[in-house]
């Protein structure tokens, strides 16, 4: 299957369409959680205070932003909390 983001603007909040959800429908992500997104297919083992430095958000914000996209079946954290890696699941 071919999975794919559709862009919108870069407004905080502003949502992105992404294509195949577990069940076959669209996954919604918001700009800031594409953000996080591409950052952790850059780097699969950067850690949480790296994302939220590069963002300019606190690490209480990140984790939440994290937290929807395991929930939304896009990313999934491997390994122990030091030296564990990021796997992305959904690719675009």
């Amino acid at each position: 299957a071919t999975f794919g983001f559709k862009t919108a603007g870069k407004e905080k909040g502003d949502a992105i369409n992404t294509t195949g959800g577990p069940k076959g429908g669209p996954k919604i992500m918001t700009s800031r959680q594409k953000d996080i997104y591409d950052l952790i297919k850059g780097d699969p083992s950067i850690s949480r205070n790296a994302m939220a430095v590069a963002l300019s958000i606190n690490v209480s914000a990140l984790r939440k932003h994290l937290d929807a996209l395991r929930a939304k079946g896009i990313i999934a954290r491997e390994g122990p909390a030091k030296g564990g890696h990021w796997e992305i699941l959904i690719n675009d």
